[in-house]
């Protein structure tokens, strides 16, 4: 689960006390308001992995529409489309 705020990301496991499973990400630039998303993190790692740069864009619309994750890179043609799950 990604809990964005204005300077902050978060990075959790819902079903887990967040002392336990809660990780700071820091980024460069974020816009837009807050989000709080939920997906399958195995997908935003394989998107990692391919995407072949060490920085990456992540677009975001609403908590249940898919994002995208893109590479920094102007020189590197790479579109990963990532689709949230519903958690309650």
């Amino acid at each position: 689960l990604f809990d964005f705020d204005y300077d902050k990301v978060y990075v959790f496991q819902p079903y887990l006390p967040k002392e336990v499973m809660e990780e700071e990400i820091g980024f460069k630039n974020l816009e837009g308001e807050g989000l709080t998303i939920s997906f399958n993190p195995d997908y935003l790692r394989e998107a990692l992995r391919a995407s072949i740069t060490d920085s990456i864009i992540m677009n975001f619309t609403q908590p249940l529409r898919p994002f995208t994750v893109i590479p920094a890179k102007q020189d590197v043609n790479f579109t990963q489309l990532i689709t949230p799950v519903r958690t309650f």
